[in-house]
């Protein structure tokens, strides 16, 4: 618990034997403010010294390292984290300024770099900005922030999202991820997008370690259980993908990725009634945003819902004359309405810009039933990704 008063600072800690109800090791700290990171490392430090913990060398330099000498821009940081963990569009931009607000006060922050990385990261994937906008800066942020630091974990993890989407080079982004988790083994979004790279690659047995690593460690991320449930749907376990992700949707009615994943396993499930309510809501949720939009106008086509899904691909061309809409969405607003070869045309161009969802064309239920499709299949190989079922 800490408290605060003025430049002061209170920090109580007790470490707890949970299992058996038994304090291991109390002790409180008042300091300035200034001292903050000091009183961490010193934290660390104790605690390790209480579970009878080695520390190598390399982890005590990790842990007498300080992020950053600017208080103003840690909190920042931490602010920049938070708003980006919502993951709606205005919050993501919004976590982007802050980040660069941080950098700003910091130009040797390597956290508030691999900040800046993660938000372009993730405002290509939801569909917010072009695929070539966002992961060369997302890549000239991650490696500004492993030259500031080569062992921060954020920043090898940063590198390796875009190795695997952008550059499609699937050997350099284990290796990143590889070393993120050298680093640090209990980074749990480390854990949770490795488990997506591995889920494209059809590596889907040790996709669900990682991804089961990354709840333990974040149980209460609803990110991390939305993207849970999808990696259980296109493993085939469906009645765990289910479970995860109608409990996502109790802890987080407003957040429209568990509707949207829990429409897809559905979908697998030939459960269309079912699939159609979630997809009907993911859409409402996030406020009719292409990405979803596009993917309820291919299921009403694979439905035979076809006048519904022309009026989804009619909202998607319009609102595209105004806003970026991907390519890949494009395509698949268009498989709904029945031109597969038009449709084939956007899935190319997506590839060919770098854009994710292609990437996931090898597992994604949408593609269930086309998969088989010689441009599909071509697409699987240039992507260099196992086509055995």
């Amino acid at each position: 618990s800490t408290q605060t008063a003025g430049n002061e600072i209170r920090i109580a800690v007790q470490l707890i034997n949970a299992q058996i109800d038994d304090q291991l090791w109390s002790d409180s700290y008042d300091r300035d403010l200034g001292d903050l990171f000091a009183v961490q490392s010193e934290i660390a430090y104790k605690v390790a010294e209480a579970l009878k913990i080695q520390i190598t060398p390399d982890e005590s330099e990790r842990i007498l390292a300080s992020p950053t000498h600017n208080l103003a821009a840690y909190d920042l940081y931490v602010k920049g984290r938070f708003l980006w963990n919502k993951r709606t569009e205005k919050e993501l931009f919004q976590s982007l300024e802050i980040f660069k607000q941080a950098v700003s006060l910091d130009p040797e922050f390597a956290l508030a770099w691999s900040g800046i990385a993660d938000a372009y990261n993730m405002l290509e994937p939801y569909g917010f900005i072009p695929s070539e906008e966002a992961y060369s800066q997302a890549k000239k942020s991650a490696l500004t922030a492993i030259g500031l630091n080569n062992t921060l974990a954020e920043g090898h993890t940063s590198l390796g999202w875009v190795y695997a989407f952008y550059d499609h080079d699937w050997i350099k982004s284990e290796r990143a991820f590889e070393q993120a988790l050298l680093y640090e083994p209990n980074y749990s979004n480390a854990h949770s997008w490795y488990a997506w790279i591995l889920t494209a690659q059809k590596k889907l047995d040790l996709a669900l370690l990682h991804i089961e690593k990354a709840r333990i460690l974040d149980p209460l991320s609803h990110i991390i259980m939305a993207s849970a449930g999808y990696i259980y749907n296109v493993s085939g376990e469906y009645s765990r993908a289910v479970n995860i992700l109608k409990s996502g949707i109790e802890m987080d009615p407003g957040f429209p990725r568990h509707p949207y994943w829990l429409g897809f396993t559905y979908l697998n499930l030939n459960q269309m009634d079912s699939a159609r309510f979630y997809l009907e809501k993911a859409v409402e949720l996030s406020n009719r945003k292409p990405q979803y939009l596009a993917t309820l106008g291919s299921f009403y086509g694979s439905i035979g819902q076809f006048d519904n899904a022309q009026g989804i691909l009619d909202e998607i061309e319009k609102y595209s004359a105004e806003r970026f809409v991907s390519n890949f969405d494009i395509g698949l607003a268009m498989l709904g309405v029945g031109e597969v070869n038009k449709a084939m045309d956007f899935f190319d161009e997506a590839l060919d810009k770098g854009e994710t969802w292609p990437i996931f064309i090898a597992v994604d239920p949408r593609f269930k039933e086309i998969r088989e499709h010689p441009r599909i299949q071509s697409i699987m190989v240039k992507l260099d990704i196992n086509q055995a079922d």
